[in-house]
């Protein structure tokens, strides 16, 4: 998610698509948390058959990319005159970058911190 990056957390909120409330908002997480390693799992495929057309990482890249669109134009459906001007363009670069950095280097060095040592 968008953790410390407030414009990308305010996407997950006002989408719903991180999490509901109560109990239903503990399965939305573990669901997205599944979608994202399933994701990863595909991208990393072996050889460049995966990325070719048709192939595992391309259509996981592909139904990503998609699901970004979506959100985007319903954001901008929903609030044609107030998110992007509070939040800008959901779901953009700098949001994408923030999110990989909070949810792997970031996380790592804050684990490494918590337990003063290094994981190496």
């Amino acid at each position: 998610g968008g953790f410390g990056c407030e414009s990308a957390s305010a996407v997950l909120l006002e989408s719903r698509y991180w999490a509901g409330s109560g109990e239903q908002g503990r399965r939305d997480t573990w669901r997205r948390l599944r979608e994202t390693a399933c994701w990863l799992f595909d991208i990393c495929a072996p050889g460049a058959q995966a990325f070719l057309p048709d192939g595992s990482a391309w259509a996981a890249a592909l139904h990503i990319r998609y699901l970004h669109a979506r959100t985007r134009a319903g954001l901008t459906s929903a609030h044609p005159n107030g998110f992007m001007a509070e939040w800008g363009v959901a779901i953009s670069q700098l949001q994408l970058v923030g999110t990989l950095l909070g949810s792997s280097v970031l996380l790592l060095q804050g684990i490494e911190k918590a337990m003063g040592m290094p994981l190496r």
